[in-house]
């Protein structure tokens, strides 16, 4: 049987462990040997294709902007 009010105290006594504040890691990049090259392929077309959704988006945005103004 379990003693619900035990397990409750013990959740109290361990809770601030677990919300304790602590700062952030900073993360660095550092660069080792030479990346795949499929890799840097890849992580270029993902940002040609980022940047031409977003591109679309704002040039959607800004038409529909100058409509509604006229």
């Amino acid at each position: 049987m379990i003693d619900y009010e035990k397990e409750l105290e013990l959740f109290r006594k361990y809770a601030d462990v677990f919300h304790q504040t602590e700062p952030e890691p900073e993360l660095n990049f550092t660069p080792r040997g030479n990346p795949d090259p499929r890799l840097v392929q890849l992580a270029r077309l993902l940002g040609r294709q980022a940047a031409r959704e977003y591109f679309d988006a704002e040039t959607r945005a800004l038409k529909e902007r100058s409509s509604r103004s006229e």
